[in-house]
């Protein structure tokens, strides 16, 4: 594989009989060890074991996809990434590659001699070079209309190759209408799940159009917006934070302005 990710169908099954033996015996061996643990055993049964059958129902279920609906999306980005692409080239007078980051710094830079705003931290070699990364490139969005005719290629590009591709290459390769991913319980540091292989998290309204309901099923988007602290507000019984949230507020906006009062500083004054 190009991108250096195998799936289990690229290995003879005699390895694949030994890896998935050393690995059912390796958990067993540790389920042992830990099983007997007055701490860790009763805390791993009521917040993991108890949700991995949902998880492989949702693996093995999948999510339909509309294809024609999703191939008109992908077409259409593809169409756009293509516009983009000749509006920044004439925008900077020549052709040149895009992706290249080397390239855009010198016709931001030097052709059009604005100003940086960030730099890269140098790498192996030390030297530190003008950065035109997503956030550089938002510093910047005013000083050149060139700027977000290149930041809405970047969303594009990154929509293309996150999403549509990796979609269509699944699709094509399972033969079927629906899209498999694989759902991690500790695949993030902040304990949230993690979807891969392929990602189905993140996804902008616009793809999120391709996806069906089953027969007789609702498709529901919920947000759980500072569940976090919001579970922590319930736990606590902090007034402040209880009544924010009753009040429909967002907590840090509550709070800031709580701080703005007793500081006597205005809402709309900057603090420095």
């Amino acid at each position: 594989s190009s991108d250096g990710n195998y799936r289990f169908d690229y290995f003879h099954p005699n390895d694949v009989f030994k890896y998935a033996c050393q690995d059912s015996d390796l958990t067993l061996r540790l389920h042992n060890i830990l099983q007997d643990s007055k701490t860790l055993t009763p805390y791993i049964e009521r917040l993991e074991m108890d949700i991995i059958p949902a998880i492989a129902r949702m693996e093995l279920n999948g999510f339909l996809v509309n294809i024609e609906k999703a191939k008109v999306h992908h077409k259409n980005a593809i169409q756009r990434m293509e516009e983009l692409q000749t509006s920044i080239c004439s925008h900077a007078g020549m052709s040149f590659n895009t992706g290249s980051s080397d390239q855009l710094a010198d016709v931001l830079f030097n052709k059009f001699g604005l100003k940086p705003t960030r730099f890269t931290d140098g790498g192996k070699s030390g030297e530190k070079k003008p950065s035109t990364g997503v956030k550089a490139l938002e510093d910047m969005k005013d000083k050149h209309p060139i700027i977000p005719v290149i930041l809405e290629y970047r969303k594009t590009e990154k929509t293309l190759s996150s999403f549509y591709g990796p979609y269509f290459k699944r699709l094509e390769e399972q033969g079927s209408s629906r899209i498999y991913s694989h759902f991690n319980p500790t695949g993030a540091r902040t304990g949230r799940f993690s979807s891969s292989d392929v990602n189905l998290q993140q996804v902008s309204k616009d793809i999120k159009e391709i996806f069906l309901p089953e027969k007789d099923h609702y498709l529901v988007e919920a947000d759980y917006s500072q569940i976090e602290y919001r579970v922590f507000a319930s736990m606590c019984r902090d007034p402040f934070m209880m009544q924010a949230y009753l009040n429909n507020e967002d907590l840090h906006t509550a709070t800031t302005s709580k701080i703005r009062r007793h500081l006597g500083i205005a809402d709309g004054a900057e603090i420095s």
